[in-house]
């Protein structure tokens, strides 16, 4: 495994994810997805730190279904697009309860 930089640590595997998230004991852990990788390790999570890009552009990969039932919105920002972004956003950080 390639250390890309004192705080990041690529992981080839659910498995392996885990295990450096144990062995290294951060105080938090960022899952960069896609779809598959976000469904195997929301579970694990106790904060969504969730970009909403206000667009309906056209795919067949989507974020997976949260029950939102389980999360608390604790901070949201709107940001307006700019002359390098081509869309609205809002940034949602969520903390799930019970944790």
């Amino acid at each position: 495994r390639e250390l890309v930089s004192s705080h990041v640590f690529p992981a080839s595997s659910f498995e392996e994810a885990l295990e450096l998230a144990r062995d290294e004991n951060p105080k938090e852990v960022f899952i960069i997805g896609g779809s598959q990788i976000y469904r195997l390790f929301i579970p694990f999570c106790q904060k969504l730190y969730f970009t909403l890009v206000h667009a309906s552009p056209k795919g067949d990969v989507f974020f997976p279904e949260i029950d939102w039932n389980q999360w608390q919105l604790v901070s949201k920002e709107f940001h307006p697009k700019g002359p390098k972004d081509d869309y609205d956003c809002s940034y949602y950080i969520y903390k799930r309860l019970n944790s």
